[in-house]
Formats: C-alpha cells, sequence, structure tokens
C-alpha cells in the first residue's frame, strides 16, 4: 500500500511545507499586463475580482499544506524574461515565471 501524506507536505518527514510559487499582480500594473498578456481575456476584468479569486485558491492550497510565495509580475522584467525564453506572455509563462520565484526566493534572472 502507498504511503499516504497531506498533499503539501515533504515525504522526508520534517513537517517541511512545499513551496508553491504564485503570479501576483500590484494594482497598479493589473490592468496594464492583462492587456499584455495574449490570454489576458482569461482574466478576471478587474484587480479586485482577481484578489478574491487568489485569496480563495490560496486559503485552500495552504489548507491542503502548501506555503504560498507571491511572485509579483514587473509588466518590464516579466517582458523580458519571456523574450529572453521565446516564451509568449501566458498562463503558462506566468506559472513558470512563479516556480522559479519560489525556488530562487527572488525574481528568476532574464
Amino acid at each position: 500500500m502507498a504511503n499516504r501524506r497531506a498533499p503539501g507536505k515533504r515525504q522526508s518527514g520534517t513537517g517541511a511545507r512545499m513551496r508553491i510559487g504564485v503570479a501576483w499582480y500590484h494594482r497598479e500594473d493589473y490592468l496594464r499586463l492583462k492587456a499584455m498578456f495574449t490570454d489576458g481575456e482569461n482574466l478576471p476584468d478587474t484587480f479586485d475580482d482577481w484578489q478574491k479569486i487568489v485569496r480563495r485558491s490560496g486559503e485552500t492550497l495552504r489548507g491542503d499544506g502548501f506555503e504560498i510565495v507571491k511572485a509579483y509580475i514587473d509588466p518590464k522584467v516579466f517582458s523580458e524574461w519571456c523574450r529572453a525564453r521565446g516564451m509568449e506572455m501566458n498562463a503558462r509563462a506566468r506559472t513558470t515565471y512563479a516556480a522559479e520565484f519560489a525556488r530562487f526566493g527572488h525574481a528568476p534572472p532574464a
């Protein structure tokens, strides 16, 4: 029978939480970024609506044992980061950026 553990718990037995990066926005950048993203139409229309959704998701993830790392997306930095990797500015890029942010503890290098 397989070992069962909480989703965010590491198997090492240390009880350390698994870090998960989540793309995060500053209110003043939200509409600009939404317009820059190739899939921006998939994001909520307003920062407040986005924030409500991400807070609920964060509560669920924390409840599952994950540590949330807010990966703030700066329009200039993210644009350069995507260009350097040949990536579209879309959900896949935001997810990759946030995962690298969580791993490095800061914005990943361009």
